[in-house]
């Protein structure tokens, strides 16, 4: 069976409609799009209150052979890789239920990716300090996901209390940071204590529209 991948597109919102309408151009569909909260950092928007933007978030599972063709079309026809135009990226699927798209060993090493995407699951209100703390380390910003957790106190996800309201915010980081930054997130947001959140991070095979921050490196 053919690897597949998840693609992710940020892009402004209301855009999601025509990026999905040129991805049935090539047969694919079954995508889903999320609200989200893109992060400009510009202290003069940040005076005004327009330091904050919402974006559509676009997952798609497709076969990796389409992975090249899809950044190539967000690049050319979306632009998405001028400043504040959003992100496109890709997370390999190894398996999915009971089907496994990698022989065992040819597992797509994370290693070997130039990206990391870190995603950390807070509790509500705490998103935009995660942002900072990232940016801190190198992380050119975030994209904060408004989230409900189950609502039921017996349910648990890594130790974490799944409760009504949870805030989701990932960064797409290169490899040689990633490490950096996580831990930043890990010490200034506490959540080496029990209930404050969860974070992990998976491996980017490619993504197109990043731009760094200075203090990377």
């Amino acid at each position: 069976m053919l690897p597949q991948t998840i693609f992710v597109s940020v892009v402004n919102k209301g855009q999601s409609e025509a990026v999905l309408k040129q991805m049935q151009a090539f047969g694919l569909g079954g995508g889903v799009v999320l609200l989200g909260e893109g992060t400009v950092f510009n202290k003069w928007l940040e005076f005004f209150g327009l330091n904050e933007s919402q974006k559509d978030l676009i997952f798609m599972p497709i076969s990796s052979s389409f992975e090249d063709t899809l950044h190539e079309l967000m690049r050319k026809h979306f632009k998405i890789d001028k400043k504040h135009r959003g992100i496109s990226f890709s997370l390999p699927l190894t398996q999915f239920q009971s089907i496994t798209y990698y022989e065992k060993g040819q597992r797509p090493d994370p290693a070997s990716c130039d990206y990391q995407c870190i995603i950390s699951i807070l509790d509500k209100g705490q998103a935009k300090d995660c942002v900072l703390h990232a940016r801190e380390a190198g992380a050119a910003g975030g994209t904060i996901i408004p989230g409900r957790g189950a609502g039921v106190p017996q349910d648990s996800f890594f130790d974490l209390l799944v409760e009504p309201q949870k805030d989701l915010v990932f960064f797409i980081v290169s490899s040689p940071i990633a490490d950096r930054v996580q831990d930043q997130i890990i010490e200034k947001m506490q959540l080496n204590q029990e209930g404050k959140g969860v974070i992990f991070s998976l491996p980017v095979t490619r993504a197109t529209g990043l731009f760094r921050n200075t203090k990377e490196g």
